[in-house]
């Protein structure tokens, strides 16, 4: 248990305005172009591209990607997938809709999946991209998720069971499901398929290992034959031929990805695509039918994505665009991948930025410890991975060290990995932070009173922890879209996850319906220790989030309030989890580096007109960012 809190006070204002900083708007605001997609016969390029300041869908020639024009006029909110005429999946309160991904042997059709029938589960139908009709081709009455083949009939599903634990079938003709593998809540995550071809059926699975390997399943007995593994991480990924079928590669990713190659052909070309440009990850996004055709994205620390075009006939290797060229012809700073240890031994592979010009040594270290900022990824079964990050070059230009850590439950390291998290919010999963942060202050990377913690969702989580649960360990903290009350949160979690709730109380570590996971749960909200705050705090939410209610965020603003400490509250009434409007996005990050400014006395961007553009109010505390209440006021 931490300390009662001391009486806080307002903090002095610090920090300095920097004009020539690296602005905000080539990191926040819309890419120039991104997502490239090529036809199945490899004649034609699709990409978003922004018109206005929204991303509308272009199309054109493979061979002369400047001939692309737009051909949707989207005026207000971005798109971000297509797929023929307008069509709304998504009528009615509570309604979800998305696509599976299509396929090249049936070009004229896709498989859409929307809750519109019942709120709780996923109907499955097959959409004609001419016309816009659609029929049902699985009935979900049991909360399965299911699986196509490449003619897109339903081959195989999935089902959360009712102890947390996850069972695997055939879909039969009559549309039911015969099964074939059953897992127990601990191991629920270690079978997941990834393709669906004729009789073969592709899958990351771990049943016989700690680490996810490519196997060829047997249907309908469920038995595996391996065909890929790494010792150190999971499988996470895996390149199929495109009509065929047959896998070419398995990709398993540590500190950055490690390849195994399944394909003599596949690999000259993936290898060469990685020698172009040794700092990025090679990410096939779209190929044609015959396979003749890749379009590649390189994800580098340096640069923002660059998208090639392959062919592999010629060899010849054709670029597409880069996806922010303003931001590219900046500085940019390089990246650090390094595995750290937690204080029960646990390897912890973390990410580190510093500053562009301050990594002085052979070990990257700068000449003297910097302020740092530590961004905890959300999920938590998710992982923060080498690349560009649009995070870390924010911070970095304004001065400070910037880290990531794959603390416990991240995804990619192992089912052992994954089970060290359940039941440690607030526990060992916070540890693994401090202790990230501790080595690197001990190796003369960072100021240890000098470090501020962010991050949405878990991250979000993480951060209001890091000033309740442990509230000497940071300077500030600044989270968005954070779960602050665990009770509340499962208690307010979509209709759609009800059959994945035994497994939540697992790896929450209660069931808020009994008194002893009540009782556990309360230990571990950072909304029961508000009155432990004795640092800054910037508070984000999206009014519309479906998975963290905004009433998370309220119950800690509230409760602050009953006790006079001062808290900064924006709200974004047009968001959801996360930042759908680039003006909202670059409203948040300018808002959020001033506050960092007077926590860590760094740099900062002077306010533009980037908050007047935004829909950001602030209910509580504007007068904490200097210079924020201005802004709202000049709209």
């Amino acid at each position: 248990p931490a300390p009662p809190a001391r009486g806080p006070s307002a903090p002095p204002a610090r920090g300095k305005a920097d004009p020539s900083l690296l602005p905000r708007k080539l990191l926040f605001g819309n890419p120039h172009r991104s997502n490239p997609r090529v036809s199945p016969d490899g004649q034609w390029l699709a990409f978003l591209g922004d018109v206005d300041g929204v991303m509308n869908v272009f199309v054109g020639r493979a061979d002369d990607p400047a001939s692309a024009r737009p051909i949707t006029q989207e005026r207000k909110r971005n798109i971000y997938t297509l797929a023929g005429a307008p069509v709304d999946l998504t009528p009615g309160e509570g309604v979800r809709g998305e696509f599976e991904p299509p396929s090249p042997q049936v070009p004229d059709e896709v498989v859409v999946f929307t809750n519109a029938r019942d709120r709780r589960y996923f109907d499955f139908e097959r959409m004609n991209l001419q016309t816009g009709a659609r029929r049902r081709v699985f009935t979900n009455t049991a909360g399965y998720f299911v699986f196509f083949d490449e003619r897109l009939a339903p081959r195989i599903a999935g089902q959360v069971q009712g102890d947390g634990g996850m069972q695997f079938g055939t879909v039969e003709a009559d549309g039911t499901v015969r099964p074939f593998a059953r897992l127990d809540a601990e191991h629920a995550n270690d079978l997941s398929i990834v393709g669906v071809h004729g009789k073969r059926v592709y899958a990351l699975d771990r049943r016989a290992g700690d680490k996810h390997a490519l196997v060829e399943l047997e249907i309908p007995s469920g038995k595996a034959k391996v065909l890929a593994t790494n010792p150190r991480a999971d499988v996470m990924r895996a390149y199929l031929h495109p009509t065929s079928g047959r896998p070419q590669a398995a990709i398993a990713r540590y500190e950055r990805d490690e390849p195994t190659y399944l394909d003599k052909a596949f690999q000259r070309d993936f290898e060469r695509l990685a020698a172009s440009d040794p700092l990025a990850t090679v990410n096939i996004t779209s190929r044609s039918a015959d396979d003749q055709r890749w379009v590649v994205a390189l994800h580098s620390p340096l640069h923002s994505d660059r998208h090639v075009l392959l062919d592999r006939k010629t060899g010849s290797l054709r670029p597409l665009f880069s996806s922010r060229p303003d931001l590219d012809a900046k500085p940019l700073a390089p990246m650090q991948a390094r595995t750290v240890h937690a204080r029960d031994g646990l390897p912890l592979v973390t990410y580190l930025t510093l500053p562009p010009g301050t990594a002085v040594d052979g070990n990257g270290r700068p000449e003297a410890p910097l302020p740092m900022v530590l961004t905890v990824h959300g999920g938590p079964w998710a992982r923060d991975s080498w690349g560009m990050d649009v995070l870390h070059q924010h911070f970095a230009s304004r001065g400070y060290a910037v880290l990531n850590v794959n603390y416990r439950g991240s995804t990619g390291f192992g089912r052992a990995f994954l089970a060290a998290s359940f039941g440690e919010w607030g526990g060992k999963m916070h540890d693994d932070l401090l202790d990230a942060v501790d080595w690197y202050a001990s190796h003369g990377y960072a100021q240890r009173d000098r470090v501020a913690i962010t991050g949405g969702s878990y991250g979000g989580y993480a951060a209001l922890a890091g000033v309740t649960l442990t509230p000497e360990a940071f300077a500030c903290s600044s989270t968005y879209v954070g779960v602050a009350n665990l009770t509340t949160f499962l208690n307010t979690i979509p209709k759609y996850w009800d059959r994945a709730r035994p497994l939540w109380h697992k790896r929450l570590g209660g069931d808020p319906s009994t008194p002893e996971g009540a009782a556990f749960l309360r230990q571990r909200s950072p909304v029961t220790f508000a009155d432990r705050i004795t640092k800054p705090l910037f508070i984000v939410h999206g009014a519309n989030d479906p998975r963290v209610a905004k009433a998370e965020s309220d119950q800690v603003v509230a409760a602050m309030q009953a006790k006079g400490l001062p808290v900064t509250y924006a709200v974004f009434p047009d968001e959801g989890h996360g930042f759908g409007q680039p003006q909202n996005r670059t409203a948040w990050a300018a808002a959020t580096e001033v506050f960092l400014a007077q926590c860590l006395d760094g740099r900062y961007e002077p306010l533009g007109d980037e908050i007047a553009a935004s829909s950001m109010t602030v209910p509580v505390g504007a007068e904490h960012i200097p210079g924020l209440a201005e802004r709202l006021r000049g709209r």
